[in-house]
Order: structure tokens, then C-alpha cells, then sequence
């Protein structure tokens, strides 16, 4: 008997390969329900969602902007939504103070805290109230359609996206354009503050009908009629951007390219393998946040939540998907400690706690289900299956589940049949041991030299997996309706 494969440790950290069929920037073809950066050294399942003021939001206008804020404690945030719906997260409790800003039919785009104040732009407009907000210093800012988020450069002044160009706000007044612009036919979609100058991204995907939409990376040091460094690449439909530490990550349709002012951007993980094009962020939503350090999180078209970072600067970053939700995502922040994602539909939004330490109702503090499914891997020679096993963090209780799954040629031939590890079955167990289960009807491999899926479902933290086999003949790999 031979350990044909194992898994442990930080392992559990490597996070999706860019294929499913090789390892390939990471060793998972499905990581999600987890994150890999918490708990380490475990495959620990992300606890599951709970939603708060149900009671409270008016679900016919989404919340498009989730804001740490602090009004009086560390726990609270502005909920933004359109037709200026406010809410005050507090905890667990949110309650509806939109009587405290402007009123109108436009979209929320945006906020931010600014010199002491709440900053919110609108379709139209961007005002300013005070923290906590008030009717009485609710104020016009600018007049002007923001087509990227807010954003304080590093002189401490404030600006906007507005076509080709960036409105601001200073000490000495406001304007609708600086003297540096863009071709007309770009739309500044995220601007990024690096500590020394303004970073406009940019696409002209809205004039580009060909498809090879061009991304523009603009640094400005807020002085010049010009910039300091321009790129330009065919990157797609864009996402998103966000600077973690001093590099810069731009989301498109092709991939995640990163980039700095010294180095031109480059494709770090070419989607089409493990991601698709619908899984980037919907580019007229805050999708971004940095959660636990070095990690960029953002909420995608189809419900799922995507991670790309790592924990500890300089270590390789990767990706992986901490929670799968329900719906649109339309805007994701956290505080360090929370994680607030606001999820829906046209005409429907809702709040909730992906991640939190609050003390919650019981029904609420379930884990998720987490699924990690490994990428292909060839053995080199045939191989019979002998057993697996799975250690496991904790004792095995009543409500715990763990399944394993083996498959071969593509996933079309099963090497271990789904088999499903509870309390009733391996009663206070650590070390669950998986034999040889067939699926019958001719689909079983006898002797196999690949491995197409190593897939565990889990509500309960792994520490390990070890896979056990045979030496068989060199001269076969064959499929056989009975294992032997």
C-alpha cells in the first residue's frame, strides 16, 4: 500500500487553479463556502449568512453601498440605497434614516467618510451631511454625474469620476473638471489613491463595440495638465479595481491584471478556467473591500463571493470563493470584524452578515456547507484504490457531515462513490476512514492512473486528507462493472 496524494496544513491555503484539470496557480478546481485564511491549517467552512433588518429596508430599492462609519461604536455602518434610502447598521440592528439626507429618484453610487463628514454621491450629485447624519447639514456638493467611486487623493482633497475626466472638492472651492483628461472616448470607472498620486482606471468599453475593450492606468499627481505614466491593455469588460499594499488589481472579463507606476499591467489569473466572465463584479456597484489584511474581496452577477489575496505580505496570492449567497451582490464592506454584503434583484435588496462575532439567535450560527474539489493530478503508473482518510479537527458530533468523492477520466469514472461520514455513523470520531464504495452500472474504474476530482463536502473543520492505493500492472488502466 502506498500514500498516493495528501493535503494538510497550509495546503488548504493554496486556493483555485486556474484550470480544473492541473494545478495551476493553485490546487483546487471548487474552493468555496471557506476561507483558507482563517482557521489555518484547516479546511474550515465560512459560517452562514444571517439577514438583518428585514423588518426595516424598503426591498424595492437596492442597497448599492455598504460604509463602515463609527458614528458612536465600532460595530456601525450606512447602509445606501437608491431613491436616498439610508440605514444605520448597528449590530444586528438596522433602522431607516433617510429623513436625514436629500430626496429624489436618482441611483446610489457611492460614500465615504471625508474631513469628519458622510459624503454620498447620487446619479446627479454629489452632497455631504454630517456624522451622525442630520437634516440640517445635509449639502449640495457638486452637480455632476459620477461615473466612478469617491475618492480622496493623497494631497486630502476630494474627487470623482465624471466621463474622461474627475470633478473635486477643495478648501479653495469645487470643479467639474482638472486640467488632465483622458480621450473622450474613455469613462474613468475607478479612481485609487496610492499615497502619491490619483489612479484613474479607465475603459472605453462604452464606445468599443468590438469586444477588445482597452483598459487605461493613469497616474496624476494632482498638479499637472498631464500624466506621470499611462498604460493602456486589451483587458475586456471591466470589474473593478482596488489597491492592496501598493499594487494594484484591476478585475476584468479575462482576468485579474495587477500593475504598480513602475511595472505595466499583467494577466496574474486568466479567467476561463476555474472563473468565468459572469463571475466579475458588476462595475456600477461597490464590490470592493480588504478584509483581514491583504485580501480583496468582491460580490459577483450570480451570488457567489470571490477572494484574491493572501494573509501575510509577499506570500503568493490566491483565490478562492469564501461564501456563495443567494443573489446579485451589489455591495460588500467590512470593518476588520464584520462583513456586510447587500444582495438582490431589480426591485428587491437585502442586508447581511456573511462574517461576525456578534452574538447571534442559535438558528443562526450554522457553518456553511464548504466544498473543496481538487484540480486533476496523473500518478505516473496504475493504481488500485485501497482506502482514504480524513482527519478531522473536532471529535465528530450529532449534525456534523463530511463527504468524500473520487474520480477518474475526466470525471466520467468513479474511483470512490460519494460516501457520507455522520455522528451515526462514526460515532465521536476524529479519523474517518473511507474503503472502497462502487457506484456500479459499469462506471467504475478498477485500475485508474488519473485523478479528475478529489471532492470533500464538509460543515465541520478538515485538518487532513490522505489518499491510499495499490501498484497495479503498468500495461493497464481499464474500467470493470465489480471492483475486486
Amino acid at each position: 500500500m502506498r500514500k498516493l496524494f495528501e493535503i494538510k496544513f497550509d495546503e488548504w491555503e493554496k486556493g483555485l487553479s486556474y484550470e480544473t484539470t492541473a494545478f495551476v496557480g493553485g490546487i483546487f478546481q471548487e474552493l468555496k463556502n471557506c476561507n483558507p485564511f482563517e482557521g489555518r491549517g484547516a479546511l474550515t467552512p465560512t459560517r452562514i449568512k444571517y439577514e438583518i433588518g428585514s423588518d426595516v429596508i424598503d426591498k424595492t430599492r437596492l442597497i448599492r453601498v455598504v460604509l463602515p462609519i463609527y458614528a458612536t461604536n465600532s460595530d456601525q455602518f450606512y447602509a445606501l440605497a437608491d431613491y436616498y434610502k439610508l440605514y444605520l447598521i448597528d449590530g444586528v440592528d438596522v433602522s431607516d434614516i433617510s429623513a436625514q439626507i436629500g430626496t429624489g429618484s436618482q441611483v446610489a453610487i457611492d460614500a465615504l467618510k471625508w474631513k469628519g463628514s458622510f459624503i454620498y454621491a447620487m446619479s446627479g450629485e454629489v452632497r455631504s451631511n454630517s456624522i451622525p447624519v442630520s437634516s440640517a447639514n445635509d449639502a449640495l456638493l457638486l452637480s455632476v454625474n459620477p461615473t466612478s467611486n469617491l475618492c480622496i487623493g493623497p494631497d486630502r482633497d476630494l474627487y470623482v469620476g465624471v466621463g474622461n475626466n474627475v470633478a473635486y472638492v477643495k478648501s479653495s472651492g469645487t470643479g467639474v473638471a482638472v486640467a488632465a483628461y483622458l480621450e473622450t472616448n474613455n469613462t474613468v470607472r475607478r479612481l485609487i489613491s496610492d499615497g502619491r498620486y490619483l489612479v484613474w482606471v479607465a475603459s472605453d468599453e462604452q464606445t468599443n463595440s468590438n469586444g477588445k475593450n482597452i483598459i487605461t492606468v493613469a497616474w496624476w499627481n494632482m498638479a499637472s495638465s498631464d500624466f506621470d505614466q499611462i498604460y493602456r491593455f486589451e483587458g475586456g469588460t471591466f470589474g473593478d479595481a482596488n489597491i492592496i499594499g501598493t499594487t494594484i488589481k484591476i478585475i476584468t472579463s479575462t482576468g485579474i491584471w495587477v500593475t504598480n507606476m513602475d511595472n505595466p499591467p499583467y494577466l496574474a489569473v486568466p479567467f476561463g478556467g476555474t472563473l468565468a466572465t459572469s463571475d466579475i463584479p458588476d462595475r456600477f456597484s461597490k464590490t470592493m473591500s480588504t478584509y483581514k489584511g491583504n485580501t480583496m474581496f468582491w460580490g459577483n452577477w450570480n451570488g457567489k463571493i470571490y477572494a484574491y489575496g493572501n494573509r501575510i505580505g509577499r506570500q503568493a496570492d490566491r483565490l478562492f470563493q469564501p461564501y456563495t449567497v443567494y443573489s446579485r451582490i451589489y455591495a460588500i464592506d467590512s470593518n476588520g470584524t464584520l462583513l456586510i454584503t447587500s444582495s438582490g434583484t431589480a426591485g428587491a435588496g437585502s442586508l447581511y452578515l456573511e462574517y461576525t462575532p456578534l452574538s447571534l439567535p442559535a438558528s443562526s450560527v450554522y457553518a456553511n456547507t464548504a466544498i473543496a474539489n481538487l484540480a486533476g493530478f496523473s500518478l505516473g503508473r496504475p493504481f488500485t484504490f485501497h482506502s482514504a482518510k480524513i482527519l478531522l479537527k473536532n471529535p465528530i458530533v450529532s449534525g456534523d457531515s463530511v463527504s468524500l468523492q473520487i474520480l477518474s477520466s475526466s470525471s466520467t469514472k468513479t474511483i470512490l462513490a460519494s460516501t457520507t461520514k455522520t455522528n451515526d455513523t462514526d460515532s465521536g470520531e476524529r479519523s474517518l476512514s473511507f474503503d472502497h464504495k462502487e457506484v456500479g452500472g459499469g462506471n467504475d474504474m478498477e485500475v485508474f492512473e488519473d485523478v479528475s476530482d478529489v471532492k470533500i463536502t464538509t460543515n465541520v473543520p478538515i485538518l487532513s486528507l490522505t489518499i491510499y492505493g495499490k501498484e497495479a500492472d503498468e500495461r493497464s488502466t481499464y474500467v470493470k462493472s465489480s471492483y475486486v
